[in-house]
């Protein structure tokens, strides 16, 4: 009865999502009252257009309900606090990426974070606006299995780049990290360094 007065759920709806999210059904009703309150308030979600938006987001992640205000307000507090967005863009960014408000900050947002600012020497203002770019850098790809072999293995140590070529490619066109490693990047590579002599 919450979640379909709350967001306006149908009988189809509720069914969705218990079959993506069923550990649902064992939170009280207060604490989905309190998740859903915490998410209007905090993310500015208080108009209709809104609350249709955050109905679309639990729909298709309904673990977010299941999650604690702790752990949603650490997640939040990365987006404006370690990154400096506004409350707004934040909003923006977690409604068009709502997989962020999934990913652990301890285990995946922040070491992604130290490496674009340790390895790759990207200031606090080019991460923010790679990921306003292309927001899968941070929500989907691995650190360890993706990141990290394209721009340390391929780009630093096969093309020798330095902090400043990282920086001009990753912000006019960082989208070029959806590319496969194996499938596109490497012979793309190979074709200008070896059949061009480049």
């Amino acid at each position: 009865n919450l979640l379909r007065s709350a967001m306006d759920l149908s009988n189809e709806d509720i069914r969705e999502l218990l079959q993506k999210q069923p550990a649902v059904l064992t939170f009280s009703a207060q604490h989905l009252a309190e998740s859903l309150r915490f998410l209007i308030e905090e993310l500015g979600l208080n108009n209709n257009a809104k609350t249709t938006t955050l109905r679309s987001l639990v729909l298709l992640y309904p673990s977010i309900l299941t999650y604690s205000i702790p752990n949603l307000q650490q997640k939040i507090d990365f987006f404006t606090h370690i990154l400096g967005f506004s409350i707004q863009n934040t909003t923006n960014l977690l409604l068009a990426t709502p997989q962020f408000l999934t990913l652990s900050v301890d285990d995946n947002l922040q070491p992604k974070y130290d490496f674009f600012r340790e390895e790759i020497h990207l200031s606090n203002e080019d991460i923010k606006k790679m990921l306003q770019k292309n927001s899968n850098i941070f929500a989907t790809y691995s650190l360890q299995q993706n990141i990290t072999p394209k721009l340390m293995g391929l780009f630093a140590k096969k093309l020798l780049f330095e902090p400043v070529h990282f920086s001009k490619i990753l912000l006019s066109y960082p989208q070029f990290l959806d590319r496969s490693l194996n499938h596109y990047l490497l012979p793309f590579t190979q074709y200008f360094l070896h059949d061009l002599n480049f």
